[in-house]
């Protein structure tokens, strides 16, 4: 990401991070609440409170650098033929957890809430393994 200022770099990686963790700390309360799964940890209300408010803001921001990516990193990974499975796979990730996460909060319906909920989870554990092959395997362009 030549096109792209260091701090960018950081602070996308970083949101990423406190993205992932905040919502691996939210699966177990979801599964309780939503699935009515023993488990034998989850956060208090307090603290899930304070998670749900940083992945949703944290969320926001990932999709703003996304946005910011679509002009260079995107473009040139495309035309190049470079990790494109993984960062198509990662668009469609990426859409499929704002689409969700927009329903997990306004999606009154019940029948919706599950369903909703379990791709959100499956899409953002998928997330971490692609974005991780992504970023680790850079591959040379092909011919």
């Amino acid at each position: 990401m030549k096109a792209y200022p260091t701090w960018f770099y950081i602070s996308l990686l970083i949101a990423l991070f406190g993205l992932a963790i905040s919502g691996l700390l939210l699966i177990p309360t979801s599964l309780e609440m939503r699935f009515e799964w023993d488990v034998f940890w989850r956060l208090s209300g307090e603290q899930r409170l304070v998670s749900v408010a940083i992945h949703t803001t944290l969320s926001y921001l990932i999709l703003v650098k996304i946005g910011a990516l679509s002009r260079v990193h995107m473009q040139a990974g495309l035309k190049n033929k470079r990790n494109r499975i993984s960062g198509i796979s990662l668009i469609i990730l990426f859409t499929l957890l704002a689409l969700t996460g927009v329903g997990l909060f306004y999606l009154g319906e019940e029948s919706w809430i599950l369903p909703t909920s379990s791709l959100h989870i499956f899409a953002g554990i998928a997330l971490i393994g692609v974005f991780t092959s992504h970023f680790i395997f850079k591959p040379k362009p092909q011919s």
